[in-house]
Parts: structure tokens; sequence; C-alpha cells
């Protein structure tokens, strides 16, 4: 198999930064937004870890339904919810509305799997097929409201191990066709939360490499409060950042230190040259010079002395303060 990257961070540390910057490599290619099937609710993690767990053909048929459905989002692109987004997008920029105010879009409306992985609806639809032993015409009392001609899936329990053969024959399809469609060798997947899940990916990718990138903790929750999907009040986004940071260390102790690296986005950003050539020799990827040529200097380092009101400040340096001293930026 080809060789597998998955970038995260705490949300807001800079994973994206980091995407962008190993994008520019020869080797590597990347979706130009976060991937999400592997470890979104209702995607390939969350199946592989609840199915087995508690099963009646009920639950069958619902998690069989909601992966399809996610699946399915992310492979088709539609015209209307992407108008209707931009239009929305536009009212509330006119009038000087909140849009995390009014209303959430289509989910995944910005994505377009189909565009950077040729054949994607085609392994998710063989995916469902190898999931589910046969379908028929009828529906449980739980089922979604005014489903129209409703069919109920059917699959029988099934262990971990089993479900993994047809969940990383598909895995291998989409990542190979991401890599033949870009002609490279190198696929870096990003998404906030893959660190979380190390564990689970490196069962489906035992010779990934995960790098996981820190921010000052302070600047990460200062991020948080001017972004739609964290909390707006500082010492609420202090404990949704703290809840992240005890969850990945617990899980990095369980992990060979081979197989995961960690980088400052300070240090990325002071040292850059030092810092990329390391992250290569890690990746067994060859350093390009063409890797420098990034703007790193919109950092924002030291945001939260502005961003964050007094009161807060001191709440915030409270809940993290154990933090900012283990990750050094006391």
């Amino acid at each position: 198999m080809e060789n597998v990257v998955f970038i995260s961070g705490t949300g807001r540390s800079g994973s994206g930064i980091l995407r962008r910057l190993l994008s520019r490599h020869s080797m590597v290619t990347t979706l130009p937004f976060e991937s999400r099937f592997i470890v979104d609710p209702d995607g390939i993690i969350d199946f592989y870890r609840n199915y087995s767990e508690t099963w009646t053909p009920f639950l069958s048929d619902i998690r069989l339904k909601r992966l399809e459905s996610l699946l399915c989002d992310l492979s088709k692109k539609s015209f209307i919810h992407n108008s209707i987004n931009r239009t929305i997008a536009r009212i509330c920029s006119c009038f000087s509305i909140n849009r995390i105010k009014v209303i959430s879009p289509k989910r995944y409306v910005t994505c377009n799997f189909e565009k950077y992985i040729p054949g994607f609806k085609q392994y998710a639809e063989e995916l469902i097929s190898d999931l589910k032993e046969f379908s028929y015409e009828g529906y449980w009392v739980g089922t979604e409201s005014y489903k129209l001609s409703p069919k109920v899936y059917f699959q029988g329990l099934k262990t971990r191990e089993e479900l993994s053969i047809p969940l990383r024959n598909f895995l291998m399809k989409v990542i190979s066709s991401i890599l033949i469609n870009a002609n490279a060798s190198y696929y870096v997947d990003h998404n906030t939360w893959n660190s979380l899940f190390a564990k689970d990916l490196l069962h489906f990718f035992p010779s990934a490499k995960i790098i996981h990138i820190w921010r000052d903790p302070r600047d990460v929750v200062a991020s948080y409060t001017k972004q739609r999907c964290y909390p707006k009040y500082g010492p609420q986004a202090a404990v949704f950042y703290k809840s992240i940071y005890n969850y990945w260390f617990s899980i990095k102790e369980m992990l060979d230190m081979s197989c995961y690296y960690e980088i400052k986005l300070e240090d990325l950003v002071g040292s850059p040259e030092s810092s990329i050539k390391n992250i290569c020799s890690f990746l067994d990827l060859p350093f390009e010079e063409g890797l420098l040529n990034i703007d790193l200097s919109k950092s924002n380092r030291g945001r939260w002395e502005k961003d964050l009101h007094d009161g807060e400040k001191r709440e915030v340096q409270e809940i993290l303060k154990n933090n900012i001293i283990e990750l050094g930026y006391e």
C-alpha cells in the first residue's frame, strides 16, 4: 500500500497550514477539504466500532443506512444545495447577520469527492452491498417519518475482524483512486480529529504515520471563540480544548512512538527549514526546496492577549495551567 499520512491537532492549531505545506511536495497529494468519511459520526470508524458492540436487526438496519447516507452525501455534488448555501451566505453578509444564528447548510455541501476520487460513488455502493446480507420491503416502528417505499437492510452479527475486510477494501480503493488521479505516491489525510482515532486508523493502515501539531493553548482557545463550531466563551472553549488534549495524551501512551510525530506551530513558523526537514525525515519523504515557499507569517501568535477579555484570560489561564506548562508555553 502507498504511503498514508494522517495530520491533525486540537482544531485551530495549524493542521490546515501543515496540509497546504505538504501538498506542495511533488510526491504528495491531499484533498482541498477535510476528509470526513473515515472519522465523522456514522462514518467508517463509527460503524466499525459500534456495529458489533450492540447488535439488533433494527440497529443493524439503522447503522448500515447511516453509513450509506454519509457516503452518498459525500459522493454527489448538488447544484441546488450549493446555490442555496451561497445565497444564504450573501444575504447574511449584506445585512450583517450572523450566519450561525440563521440556519446550517446541507451537510458536506462544500465537499466534492467524485472530482478528486474518481469512482467514489461506485466504491461506496459496493461497500454497502458487501456489508448487507439482503434487504426487504418494510419498516420498524422507529424508522424515520414518512419514508417513501421503505426498505429494511439486514446483516447478522459480525465481529470487528469480519467487518474489517470490506471496510479495508473500500479504504484501499479510495486511497488508490486519490493517488492515481493525482499521480502521487503519498496521500496526506487532513482531519482535525484524526489523532483521536489513531488506534483505529493504524488498524486499517498499519504502516501509516500520524502528525499532531500543537499551538499555544491560549491562542487555540482565542481562535475557537471566533469559529462557528466551537464555544464562543473563553472558559468554555478552554474546557473544550482541555478535553481534546487529555484524550490525545491518553491515546498516544498506547502507541508506538515510531508511528507519530508532534510539532509546535511556533517551531514551524520560527524555524521552517529545520522543522520541515524533520517532518520529511519522519515520513521518509525527500526534502524539496519548494516546501519552503509558503507564507507562515499569519500564525497569529499571542492573539489571546487581544482577543480575550481580562476576565476570560484569568479563567482560561487557570483552566489550562497544567497544559500550558506541559507544552512549554509558561
